[in-house]
């Protein structure tokens, strides 16, 4: 028997490509049918900061139809690479949606992601493939922003721990950010118990713009 030619193999393999995987790959920007327009960790309702060492926690990718007509039965395959992993540990994660997609509209893809424990904070980029449309005829790939900001943890200590009866007292309330994400626009009010007062009737209420993580700032009261 003669040796196949290399070219032969080729187009061999390409012919078996086209019978089991019949897609339609839209690889350029132009002809594209879906954009990411946001990422968020958590739901509408409950968005979450996601930090280093968190499991099982839902991720969200909002993509908008800007093709020419509607699309429906989105499958999407997130392709993973460390810090993050599906809950099952594997690298790529499962994402559908059922519903019908207009013009203009957008879809919301869910996974369920684990973060691991030494992960560092910042932005990640990863891959995602969608197959859409009638028997998912069509297909192509996104690119999908993953930001880590990590969780913040306030604690709140006050000094003097203790007031004497009768006593004028400078009283500082210390604010730390004990986690690894930053604090924004923080709210602190102090409800006095009966006795305490501050002088002058002023107000129990401080905002803070920002605290990094591992800092701490001071009210004096």
């Amino acid at each position: 028997m003669k040796r196949m030619s290399k070219k032969a193999v080729v187009m061999l393999f390409i012919v078996f490509s086209a019978i089991f995987h019949p897609l339609t790959l839209r690889a350029g920007a132009s002809s594209s049918d879906f954009q990411v327009v946001q990422t968020f960790w958590g739901s509408i309702s409950n968005p979450l900061e996601a930090g280093p060492g968190d499991r099982a926690v839902p991720f969200n990718v909002i993509i908008r139809n800007i093709g020419k007509q509607a699309y429906s039965g989105l499958n999407a395959l997130l392709y993973l690479q460390a810090p993050f992993s599906t809950v099952m540990g594997e690298n790529v994660a499962q994402g559908y949606y059922a519903g019908s997609i207009p013009v203009g509209q957008t879809a919301t893809l869910q996974f369920q992601l684990n973060i691991d424990a030494s992960a560092s904070i910042g932005s990640y980029s990863m891959i995602m493939s969608l197959r859409y449309g009638a028997e998912f005829a069509f297909g192509e790939t996104l690119t999908v922003p993953i930001l880590l900001l990590g969780r913040a943890e306030l604690k709140v200590s006050v000094n003097p721990p203790s007031l004497l009866p009768g006593s004028v007292n400078r009283l500082m309330i210390n604010v730390s950010n004990e986690g690894t994400g930053y604090a924004s626009k923080v709210s602190v009010t102090l409800n006095f118990p009966s006795g305490l007062s501050i002088i002058g009737g002023g107000d129990n209420q401080w905002y803070l713009q920002s605290i990094a993580p591992n800092e701490t700032k001071t009210i004096i009261v």
